[in-house]
């Protein structure tokens, strides 16, 4: 049986203090280290915020490799996802959906996150609200996947 699994060692809250803010005109900024411009403060943006860092810095991703906010195709529907992690080969290997921080994550995040990858057929997949964290690999000829506690082995 395929147990849902928190990933472990992610620690979110060791960034904040590496993210930057202004306010511009009376409204709250947070800069974007990928897009490299400042964005309106959105629960969403912070996270994917601190995961850029994650990926960054503990992670060692160059800020090269992730795309974030992207619009693509769906069944004839556009999308966007939240962010996006490419290996050196440009090849996408890793997608997240982002959630409010008080949001709970569910199997309808998970089938959220499923059909954008109908599209995008990516083997890793996160999901994550800022505080709970859960990942799984994709297998697409046996069409499962499984739930993994650690993000390296997603990665990889």
């Amino acid at each position: 049986m395929n147990e849902l699994k928190e990933l472990q060692g992610v620690d979110l809250t060791q960034w904040k203090n590496k993210l930057k803010f202004q306010t511009y005109e009376g409204e709250k900024k947070i800069y974007c280290e990928i897009r490299r411009k400042y964005l309106v403060v959105q629960p969403e943006e912070m996270i994917r915020q601190l995961w850029a860092q994650e990926l960054i810095h503990n992670h060692n991703i160059s800020p090269k490799l992730i795309q974030v906010e992207k619009q693509f195709s769906v069944f004839g529907r556009n999308r966007r996802f939240d962010l996006l992690v490419f290996n050196t080969n440009h090849e996408p290997i890793l997608l997240f959906e982002f959630k409010a921080f008080n949001v709970k994550l569910n199997s309808s995040v998970f089938e959220q996150i499923s059909l954008y990858n109908q599209a995008l057929k990516i083997n890793g997949l996160v999901i994550s609200n800022g505080i709970d964290h859960y990942g799984a690999v994709i297998d697409f000829t046996d069409k499962s996947f499984l739930f993994q506690s650690k993000l390296q082995d997603i990665l990889h």
